[in-house]
């Protein structure tokens, strides 16, 4: 009996099967130059990986601070917070406890890409475990959509929102927790936290999903209750002065663009290779808004709508709470600005007390996330519970053959995401002549954000990540909700040291070389050289 167990899709046989499927798919797709990241992709310098991976490398070799996620070698002097860079900051804290000292340019993020996937893999399993489905067909659609999920295939250049494995976790851990009728706290609680130090957006969804399986329990509310129900924040507060505060002396900044990075009611639908609506998309729809599901699972949830509704009913009625979180979700994917296509239907007004909430998650169509994935578990579910083992076997293989001829272009066109071929923005070699042997510190103007012209990263980044590989310190950076002081150049300038320092001006962002000059503020013991894209000066010695 208990090999008979473990031969089963939810015994140790199918974790098994799960996880050498994913490994197969990570090393098909990205291949093992981009996991050790050898390719070219992460030599990439104008995109957002360009700040993951600056970021997390000036952390790893940055000395030991505290708070422990500290690290100066952006925003120098005051320095900045791993979790502002996206530096997955769970990862690069543990990372950095067992490496040496001085350990060099380090990039460990293929390593996490490859993670995720496998972890993907994972989640199919753990979620067949605990719907107790002794069935290899349903294990196998499960691992192959997650893996293929499309919103995850477009996510390659933001790192951390690559660990979509936070949202499945949540539900099997929501699902163990019904099965039970009990919350396993401790399991709760370090998912929670390590959610958390993975990516904020990510923990949220989590959270709302721990929520609701609270809420399931229908136990009675007493003081007790409440306390062991918010156990886990408080133990997550305690780890925030261990790990990430007091925040640097630097202005936090709320940020915009709630109303334009939601979802059009029609994502969901658009975006597959089979069917290709002619229905247009905003600008902040086709930066964040993808959401396609995928032609086989929407089939698959239509069945269930037009065939299996009393079924469907039960489980939203039984399962109230979590339902009603995914409708929540639903709603803020929407944004206040709702969408069909490009043409706006509606606008929703919300209280002003909320800006503190929305400007922190402006992207709400990453909402729609956990909604796309319980949408392929519950039509799943529903069908292998109504149909018979022949016909559902049947039915799911051909669903899954659909679902991959449909999302087949967004395979290749993450396949050649992965390639990467970029042309360098920065000369090395040429940068290294000009700021020569002794400079330790660079000052880079103007500062993030202090443009006169919108802000462009086409200088900062590149320069970013030329300071995290030649182990220098930068004045700035592309750093998460923050403002720095636009000026104080001519005070920051005078106190540094000049001896061990190198400041690089952008032309068109000054009126002319006597106003660059001018900051400087000795234009005796001044020399700058134009090199590529800026202006290096350095004070003479």
């Amino acid at each position: 009996m208990l090999l008979k167990d473990k031969c089963s899709p939810e015994g140790s046989f199918g974790l098994i099967l799960a996880v050498l499927f994913s490994i197969i798919f990570v090393f098909y797709t990205f291949g093992i130059d981009f996991i050790t990241a050898r390719s070219d992709y992460w030599g990439i310098e104008r995109i957002d990986v360009t700040q993951h991976v600056a970021g997390i490398a000036m952390y790893l070799s940055n000395p030991w601070h505290f708070p422990l996620l500290a690290f100066d070698s952006l925003n120098y002097p005051q320095g900045t917070r791993a979790t502002f860079v996206d530096a997955i900051p769970i990862y690069a804290l543990l990372i950095k406890i067992f490496l040496p000292k001085n350990p060099g340019f380090i990039n460990p993020l293929g390593y996490w890409v490859a993670l995720c996937f496998i972890l993907q893999g994972v989640a199919a399993w753990w979620i067949t475990k605990e719907l107790q489905v002794k069935s290899w067909i349903f294990l196998i659609f499960l691992t192959a959509a997650f893996l293929t999920y499309p919103a995850l295939m477009m996510r390659l250049k933001h790192i951390s929102l690559l660990s979509h494995w936070i949202i499945l976790f949540s539900i099997a851990l929501y699902i163990r927790s019904c099965r039970l009728t009990y919350l396993p706290m401790c399991a709760w609680t370090v998912f929670l936290i390590v959610s958390f130090y993975v990516n904020i957006y990510l923990f949220l969804m989590a959270l709302g999903i721990y929520f609701a399986a609270a809420l399931e329990m229908r136990q009675k509310i007493t003081f007790k209750r409440i306390l062991s129900v918010f156990s886990p924040l408080l133990i997550l507060t305690i780890t925030l002065f261990l790990l990430l505060l007091p925040l640097p002396p630097v202005s936090l900044e709320r940020e915009g663009g709630f109303d334009t990075y939601g979802m059009s009611l029609w994502a969901p639908f658009t975006g597959g290779k089979l069917i290709q609506w002619q229905i247009g998309m905003t600008d902040g729809q086709r930066a964040e808004g993808f959401n396609y599901l995928g032609l086989g699972v929407i089939i698959a949830f239509l069945a269930v709508i037009f065939t299996q509704s009393e079924k469907m009913w039960q489980l939203i009625k039984k399962y109230s709470c979590f339902f009603t979180i995914m409708l929540f979700y639903f709603f803020y994917s929407l944004s206040n600005h709702i969408y069909f296509g490009e043409q706006l239907i509606a606008i929703v007004p919300y209280p002003k007390f909320l800006d503190f909430f929305i400007s922190d998650f402006r992207c709400a169509s990453r909402f729609f996330w956990p909604i796309g994935y319980v949408i392929i578990i519950f039509s799943m579910y529903i069908l292998h519970s109504r149909l018979k083992k022949t016909a559902f076997i049947v039915f799911a293989c051909l669903l899954l053959a659909i679902q991959f001829i449909d999302l087949s272009d967004c395979y290749k066109k993450l396949k050649s995401n992965v390639i990467g071929h970029h042309k360098h923005i920065v000369n090395y070699a040429a940068l290294d002549q000009a700021l020569g042997k002794n400079v330790k510190h660079l000052y880079f103007y103007p500062k993030y954000k202090c443009t006169i012209k919108p802000y462009r990263n086409g200088e900062l980044l590149p320069v970013t990540l030329y300071a995290a590989v030649r182990h220098l310190t930068l004045n700035t950076g592309y750093i998460a909700r923050y403002r720095p002081a636009c000026n104080d150049v001519k005070s920051e300038i005078a106190h540094s040291d000049h001896s061990i320092s190198a400041y690089l001006f952008i032309p068109d962002e000054f009126a002319n070389m006597q106003a660059i000059l001018d900051l400087m503020g000795n234009t005796k013991g001044i020399s700058c050289q134009k090199f590529n894209f800026a202006y290096v000066c350095k004070f003479k010695n």
